[in-house]
């Protein structure tokens, strides 16, 4: 229906996506409105309209169940450009005449009154943290489930994170049951204390005043009370207004562009979505999802680098020692940062923000890596979308894992790379035992659990391996694509839904600094290919700037791909056949020289150089053609003896050098053409024969 929109109408396809998720009869509507108001290359005036409509059928009538009567403050009319920012009113009061409850104790109501003082007017969250702090296994489900959800990242303080942090380490290094103890509160008191003294939190300052009320709505006369299946469903209610708060305010912002709040937006219907299926569950829950809810559910998959990098998938980067991985990872950061063609061929939709964690390149090869690549790109700097972090986590430690998140978080980034994977699988405080690399279960859940936490976080993970000794020797032999298969260890291929596999088409010539590459990429979201990529660096002159080098990159695809690696296939073995040639020709030469000066018999030079008769008789025509050698022959040799010797510099003066030499193609021996009394002196021979 949108596809005539999408590409003539300017950010056409970003306001189709988001069309696409109305009903059938509000796209007719939308759309024949955007026909009527809108010139081609301008919707700026209908995108708010557009959006609204969004956020009241998809959003509010799904996750709210009110399509008749949503309130005005919240949806406005179509024809509205912005949201009336005038909160709803308070509810009535309750009738004074009505029936008093017999349960209902004023005394309470005063007391939890009081408990509230001081605390936002969000009484959910507020009593969702109390409870968190009182319920096992809750402190660590709500800190989870928060960094997962809350795009605002406002939702709950930095204290309120570390005190539920604080909470969950108690128990996890007491168990359970240290929160049903009578002098629990104590404890957790203490501990804050210790956090406090030691400086490790941050909430010694203005964050204390909200955390003192809060142990005391936890653990004061009024105290909340509750188990952790009421704690997950209060948890979802909070996660889901703070995403309908987020989306809210998104629309009414001034400070998000039209793209930026269609990306915030869906964004946020897929978090409320995920929240209506999922709820607020850590791990593996009790919850299944029809097959008609999930083929109900609008799924939109965005990619990062067209044909090569989807949003939101885990994805790995694979190549030999050496082989050019950590160059196409920095080449695809910088594309990624700046919007611009990975490898001058594939197109990136937008920038995005990026972190490179690296450990193995240094810092002045890696600077100008990456000043030779934006040199190429005709381009000065990034900006402060690629971010560079030089210190390697344990992606087995927990602790670094939510570093990690927080990285993200902070920073708003969309795409991590781990450069190189393999310093990072050993566990810091596993007391020095090393990783089983080899271990299926072991390596494939170390790599989904950092790669989920990154998605949740909301980036995409790349992890950069290396191939595996034994594929690297065969591969190179054959000059072959890699494969998944090829990948050193266990549980990459089998976690990472796609893939930039690279592997040498030519080596890498160090004279004139090229290379050819294969580039195998594919995904389980079915985008792939295989192509081969030139790689131009240039030379290394020490005396110019950069050293000399530079970044160009030249792809191929599909036909001329394969026809570029059948010519460099074709070429390589008759280079290989050329290389064998020249060494057996050498060894024969070289049994010559060492050999006496009347020559040595075929058999023996066969025996000197290590071949067998056949092959002698073949590399000793093939020099005689050349006139490296020539037949000779001596007194007392056997009319049916083949004696060689190593071609004499000078000719006799006064000889037809063009006849001789023809005769000595010919297989005539020196003696008989420029010696025939000793060729004459040869029992039972003949001047013009070569039979001897």
């Amino acid at each position: 229906m949108f596809a005539d929109f999408s590409s003539n109408v300017k950010g056409g396809d970003g306001c189709a996506l988001t069309l696409a998720r109305l009903p059938a009869t509000d796209q007719q509507d939308i759309l024949q409105r955007l026909q009527e108001r809108s010139a081609p290359g301008s919707w700026t005036d209908l995108l708010e309209p557009v959006r609204t409509r969004l956020f009241h059928r998809v959003v509010y009538e799904e996750f709210y169940g009110t399509p008749e009567a949503p309130p005005l403050w919240l949806v406005p009319n179509l024809d509205e450009p912005v949201f009336d920012d005038t909160p709803p009113a308070a509810p009535p009061a309750p009738d004074a005449t009505s029936e008093a409850d017999p349960a209902a104790d004023p005394a309470k109501d005063t007391e939890a009154n009081d408990a509230w003082s001081g605390l936002a007017e969000d009484r959910s969250l507020y009593q969702l943290l109390a409870q968190a702090i009182k319920v096992p296994g809750l402190a660590r489900l709500v800190r989870t489930q928060v960094d997962r959800y809350d795009l605002s990242r406002r939702l709950v303080s930095t204290g309120q994170k570390q005190l539920l942090d604080i909470a969950a380490s108690q128990v996890e290094q007491y168990g359970p049951s240290i929160m049903q103890a009578a002098d629990w509160p104590q404890r957790l008191k203490a501990a804050i204390e210790v956090s406090l003294e030691s400086g490790r939190f941050g909430f010694a300052g203005k964050q204390w005043p909200k955390i003192e009320p809060l142990l005391e709505l936890a653990f004061g006369d009024a105290a909340v009370s509750g188990t952790l299946d009421e704690g997950r469903e209060l948890l979802t209610g909070v996660l889901r207004q703070g995403l309908m708060d987020r989306a809210r305010d998104t629309l009414t912002s001034q400070l998000y562009d039209h793209d930026g709040k269609v990306h915030v937006l869906n964004r946020a219907v897929q978090h409320l979505q995920d929240l209506q299926v999922k709820g607020a569950g850590d791990g593996f829950t009790a919850q299944a999802e029809t097959l008609t809810a999930f083929l109900g559910r609008p799924k939109v998959q965005d990619y990062l680098v067209e044909d090569v990098l989807a949003a939101k998938q885990m994805a790995v980067i694979g190549g030999p020692e050496k082989g050019q991985k950590s160059n196409i990872a920095i080449d695809l950061a910088i594309s990624l940062a700046t919007g611009t063609d990975f490898l001058c061929h594939f197109k990136v939709p937008r920038p995005v923000r990026t972190l490179v964690i690296t450990g193995e390149t240094c810092e002045t090869p890696l600077e100008y890596l990456a000043r030779r690549i934006l040199k190429a790109r005709m381009l000065e700097e990034v900006g402060e979308n690629l971010l560079i972090k030089q210190e390697l986590p344990s992606l087995a430690n927990s602790a670094d894992l939510e570093i990690i998140v927080q990285l993200i978080r902070k920073y708003e980034i969309e795409v991590v790379i781990f450069d190189p994977v393999y310093l990072m699988l050993a566990d810091t405080g596993a007391k020095g035992k090393p990783l089983d690399t080899n271990h299926l279960p072991t390596v494939g859940r170390l790599v989904a659990t950092a790669g989920k936490k990154c998605i949740d976080a909301g980036a995409t993970p790349i992890f950069c391996h290396h191939m595996s000794k034994t594929s690297q020797l065969l591969r190179a032999q054959e000059r072959e694509p890699m494969q998944l298969s090829d990948l050193t260890g266990a549980g990459f291929g089998p976690v990472c839904r796609q893939w930039l596999l690279v592997n040498y088409l030519r080596p890498y010539d160090p004279i004139t600094g090229t290379c050819e590459l294969w580039l195998n990429v594919g995904g389980s979201g079915g985008h792939g290919g295989l192509y081969s990529v030139a790689v131009t660096e240039g030379p290394y002159r020490k005396d110019q700037p950069l050293y000399g080098r530079q970044w160009h990159t030249a792809v191929k695809s599909g036909a001329e791909a394969i026809e570029a690696a059948n010519q460099a296939k074709v070429s390589l073995l008759e280079a290989k056949k050329e290389h064998l040639k020249s060494a057996q020709e050498q060894r024969v030469l070289t049994a010559l020289r060492k050999g006496p000066a009347e020559g040595l018999l075929q058999k023996d030079i066969a025996t000197a150089a290590g071949m067998n008769g056949d092959t002698a008789a073949v590399v000793l025509a093939r020099l005689l053609d050349l006139l490296h050698v020539v037949r000779t022959c001596q007194p007392d040799d056997r009319k049916d003896w083949k004696r060689w010797k190593l071609r004499p510099a000078q000719m006799p003066t006064g000889a037809d050098v063009a006849a001789c030499e023809a005769r000595l193609r010919q297989g005539v021996p020196w003696e008989v053409i420029f010696e025939p009394a000793v060729a004459n002196a040869q029992p039972g021979s003949n001047a013009d024969s070569t039979s001897g």
